[in-house]
C-alpha cells in the first residue's frame, strides 16, 4: 500500500498528459489506476488550503486563524466488488465523522458519480478509457482546523 496525497504528474511526451500519482520521497511515482490486482482503490488529493483570521470578539479573546483544506477522495473499482452508491455513503459517513480533540473537523461538500467528468478532471489530455464494469466517483470534502496559538503571533 502506498500512502500519501496524489498530485497530477506530467508525462512528457507529445500529448502532455497528466496522471494522478503519489510521489514517494525518492522521487518515484506510484500511479493510481484501476487494475486487476485490487477490486477497489482510492486516493486523496488536496486542491488548496485557505486561511482566515478571526478577530478577537471581546476582552481576553485571542485572535485565531482557521485553516481549511479542500480535499477530494477519488474512488474506483469493479462493480462486482461493491455497489458504488452504498460505498460512497459509507465513505461519506466516515469522512464526516472525523474528529480531532472531540471536535468534528470534516464536512463532505459533494459526491460526483459522473465517470467521464471525474476521469477528465483526474487524467488531463487522455481519452476516456474506463470499461463499463469499472466505477469511478469523487467525494469532495473540507478539513477545518484552528492553527495553534503560537503560530498566530506575528513577529515584530
Amino acid at each position: 500500500m502506498v500512502e500519501g496525497i496524489a498530485e497530477p504528474v506530467v508525462v512528457l511526451d507529445e500529448a502532455k498528459q497528466t496522471w494522478p500519482a503519489i510521489i514517494r520521497p525518492d522521487g518515484e511515482c506510484n500511479v493510481s489506476l484501476f487494475d486487476d490486482q485490487y477490486a477497489i482503490g482510492t486516493y486523496h488529493k488536496m486542491t488548496q488550503i485557505n486561511y482566515q483570521e478571526n478577530a478577537a470578539k471581546g476582552y481576553g479573546d485571542a485572535k485565531a486563524t482557521k485553516r481549511e483544506a479542500e480535499m477530494a477522495l477519488i474512488v474506483y473499482g469493479a462493480r462486482t466488488a461493491a455497489n458504488q452508491y452504498d460505498l460512497a455513503e459509507r465513505l461519506r459517513d466516515a469522512i464526516a465523522g472525523t474528529r480531532i480533540n472531540g471536535r468534528e473537523v470534516c464536512s463532505v461538500t459533494n459526491v460526483n458519480f459522473n465517470r467521464a467528468l471525474v476521469f477528465a478532471g483526474e487524467f488531463g489530455g487522455i481519452e476516456f478509457f474506463l470499461q463499463p464494469h469499472v466505477f469511478l466517483f469523487r467525494i469532495t470534502y473540507k478539513i477545518t482546523t484552528a492553527l495553534p496559538e503560537c503560530t498566530n503571533h506575528k513577529r515584530q
